[in-house]
Formats: structure tokens, C-alpha cells, sequence
């Protein structure tokens, strides 16, 4: 009888291991489920009211640039502050890439508040996703969502930048017959 006992209470024991979700099974459901939702919609806005968000490239190797969209000078308080931004996104999830994100799968508490900043509480004075492209242009789309104070509202924006690295001009050297023509 005994046994009969403890062989059940380590069924019960299992039975509810297995179906208990892995954390890290719910956070990569939460990250595809916001992956989706910025690839499969189809009206972007061009900027905010909320905050400033501006997209800047830089080259970092052969034909490899980092598209840097920068999310600062918030208008209102932003709290829990999630961001996910795909480069040339093809309107399908591609999940052989990385995708950039904050406050999805990291865990991390993001807050932006106009004229405060403290990172050890999560307020910060801004934030910046990064990915890396083969191209030195395209197009950068971006979800961003947030609540308020009391997080009983809570908004969402989809945005799309078109992003080009300016060309480097190649330094032109001046010579003798440009500086006889300065001085005439």
C-alpha cells in the first residue's frame, strides 16, 4: 500500500513537470509572437509623437554595415518599453536571422521618462536596437510598444525607415594649377 502510495505521488510529481512551461520556451513564444506581429503588418508610420527616433548606418567591415535605430527625447513617460526591428524585412518571419530586440527576451525593464534617467531602476535617457546588413541601404521596420504609469494603457507603433550609409567622398588633394586658380 505504501508503495502503491509513492509511486503515485511520483507520477502526480511528473505529470506536472511536464506540463509546467520551460520560462525559456515562454519567452521565445512572447519573442516570435512579437516578430510576427511587426512582419505581418502592413501600415508603418514615418515618425512619433512620443519620442524622437532616428536610424543611423555605419560600415564596420567589407560589405557588412550596423543600422543603429535610436529611441530617445521621449514627449511622455514610456514605461516597460518593448522593441523589435527587422533590416529588409520581406513581410515574412525569417527566423535563420537575428532579429534585434529590448525588452522582449531579455528580460530587462526599459522606461523612458522626459528629463530622467536612472539605469539602475530601468530609466534610461535612451535606447538603441542594432542589426547587421549586407547592404548599405534599405529599409528598417520597428515595433515598439510601452504602458503608462499604471499600466492600464498600453500602446503600440509600427514604424519603417528607409536607411543609406552616406557615401564617403574621396578627399581631393589640391594642386598647383587649383591654388594658382584660388588666388586669381
Amino acid at each position: 500500500m505504501r508503495k502503491g502510495k509513492i509511486l503515485v505521488a511520483m507520477l502526480l510529481l511528473l505529470a506536472g513537470c511536464t506540463t509546467k512551461p520551460n520560462k525559456d520556451d515562454l519567452l521565445l513564444q512572447k519573442y516570435k509572437a512579437a516578430y510576427n506581429d511587426l512582419v505581418s503588418n502592413d501600415k508603418f508610420l514615418s515618425d512619433s509623437s512620443y519620442y524622437d527616433l532616428e536610424v543611423v548606418v555605419n560600415k564596420i567591415e567589407n560589405n557588412k554595415y550596423r543600422v543603429d535605430a535610436i529611441i530617445d527625447n521621449p514627449k511622455v513617460a514610456m514605461y516597460n518599453i518593448q522593441v523589435i526591428a527587422e533590416l529588409d524585412s520581406i513581410g515574412v518571419e525569417q527566423f535563420d536571422k537575428v532579429i534585434p530586440s529590448l525588452g522582449i527576451v531579455d528580460q530587462s525593464v526599459y522606461h523612458l521618462i522626459p528629463f530622467q534617467v536612472n539605469k539602475d531602476e530601468g530609466f534610461y535617457g535612451g535606447l538603441v536596437v542594432s542589426g547587421v546588413s549586407d547592404k548599405a541601404q534599405g529599409t528598417i521596420i520597428i515595433e515598439i510598444a510601452w504602458t503608462d504609469y499604471s499600466e492600464t494603457v498600453s500602446y503600440q507603433e509600427f514604424l519603417k525607415f528607409n536607411y543609406d550609409i552616406e557615401p564617403e567622398l574621396p578627399e581631393e588633394e589640391n594642386t598647383e594649377e587649383d591654388l594658382e586658380s584660388d588666388d586669381e
